[in-house]
């Protein structure tokens, strides 16, 4: 699959997906100022029931390093998560992965994830333009709009908001 085209809240929708066909429960978090959490996923069956942190990372030059890793053992140990789970479309430094030596973390990279992926038929249409790279795109109004969305109950009033707000630019 070609990560490059999505944006990083694409890819988060993307990966929460394949968590839920997994058969985890997934509440997503704020897009920004998520304090090193991107989702929450639970498991309900034996063996691995639990609550699981991660944190979504779609680069294309640049590895994870520790201090990623070092953020997210801090959510893992203050929410007495299960593991953290950092899932990149690049790789790790050799730091990073020292560092999750012996911890409950896992470091999934962009070959796992492909091979995650196979099999999995998760509907993702690749975007010909990113919708906030277009001629004076309101990221403030968008983001406000799409976490005004994300906490309603009737989920429908929310896409309302966002269909309008998107239609503006038409």
């Amino acid at each position: 699959m070609n990560f490059s085209k999505m944006s990083g809240y694409e890819f988060e929708d993307f990966i929460a997906n394949l968590l839920r066909q997994k058969g985890f429960k997934v509440t997503q978090t704020d897009y920004s100022n998520d304090g090193g959490v991107d989702l929450i996923a639970e498991y309900f069956k034996p063996l691995f029931s639990g609550k699981y942190i991660v944190q979504c990372k779609n680069y294309t030059n640049n590895l994870v390093g520790q201090p990623e890793l070092r953020d997210l053992y801090g959510v893992v140990m203050s929410e007495k998560a299960n593991k953290g789970i950092l899932i990149t479309t690049s790789d790790f430094t050799t730091q990073a992965k020292n560092f999750a030596k012996d911890k409950n973390l896992e470091l999934i990279n962009g070959s796992v994830l492909n091979s995650l992926i196979e099999g999995v038929d998760i509907k993702v249409e690749e975007p010909q333009l990113k919708f906030y790279e277009m001629p004076k795109f309101d990221k403030k109004t968008y983001e406000l709009l799409r976490k005004r969305q994300k906490a309603r109950k009737r989920k429908a009033e929310g896409y309302l908001e966002l269909f309008y707000f998107f239609n503006s630019y038409s």
